[in-house]
């Protein structure tokens, strides 16, 4: 026994298709908005972090020297000319030390 679809049937799927598309569903909110609040909620939390740091400050300021590690990480090298003495080089370079501030 074959079953007919009814009007209804037809309008629900097409509500379904048409909220799956948009990315939205009746009383939830949109992905943009869920991101716009991450994104807020993320900043709050670094600001806070860094409420009362003097970055004008180095850090250790009338302690011990402080100790800086930097790390150079080579990713590629040349074409080298040795008539000109020129070669080329691509590096990441990163610089750390622990601030007590």
């Amino acid at each position: 026994m074959k079953k007919s679809l009814s009007l209804s049937d037809y309008l629900w799927a097409w509500t379904l298709l048409l909220s799956t598309l948009t990315g939205r569903s009746y009383g939830q909110p949109s992905l943009q908005d869920e991101l716009k609040d991450n994104t807020t909620v993320f900043t709050r939390i670094l600001d806070r972090l860094l409420d009362g740091y003097d970055n004008r400050l180095r850090p250790g300021l009338g302690e011990r020297v402080t100790e800086v590690k930097t790390d150079i990480f080579v990713t590629s090298f040349g074409p080298v000319s040795d008539h000109d003495m020129e070669y080329t080089i691509d590096v990441f370079f990163r610089q750390s030390w622990k601030d007590e501030k």
